[in-house]
C-alpha cells in the first residue's frame, strides 16, 4: 500500500480498487473499438494484425477477480503500446495519442 507522509503523520493510503475488464474495455469509445475489430481482420500489415490480436488476447487473460490495476507497470506498458499500435494503425491520431493513454490510465472514480 502507498504511505505517505503529511505533517509528521505517515499515512497508509489504500490502493485503488482494479477495473474490470468490461470497464477497462469501455475506456475506448464505441468507434475506437469497432475499429480496432475491423482492423484485426482488414489492416494491410500483418504485424499491426497480429499486435491487435495479442493486445486483445492479453486483455482476455485478465479475470474478473484480479481486475485490471492501472497503477500496475504492465498495465501502463500495455496500455502504451495499445495507443502506439492505433496510431500506428490509423485508428488514433498522434495528436491524440496522450489523451487516448490519459484515458486509459485514469485512477477509477
Amino acid at each position: 500500500m502507498p504511505t505517505r507522509v503529511l505533517q509528521g503523520v505517515i499515512r497508509v493510503e489504500p490502493e485503488p480498487a482494479p477495473l474490470s475488464r468490461l470497464d477497462f474495455r469501455w475506456r475506448l469509445s464505441l468507434e475506437e473499438q469497432i475499429a480496432i475489430e475491423r482492423a484485426m481482420e482488414e489492416h494491410p500489415d500483418p504485424n499491426v494484425r497480429a499486435q491487435l490480436r495479442i493486445l486483445e488476447k492479453s486483455l482476455a487473460q485478465v479475470t474478473d477477480a484480479s481486475g485490471v490495476k492501472v497503477e500496475d507497470p504492465r498495465t501502463q506498458g500495455g496500455a502504451a503500446a495499445t495507443v502506439q499500435v492505433l496510431v500506428g494503425a490509423g485508428l488514433v491520431t498522434p495528436a491524440n495519442a496522450p489523451t487516448r493513454l490519459a484515458a486509459l490510465l485514469a485512477p477509477p472514480a
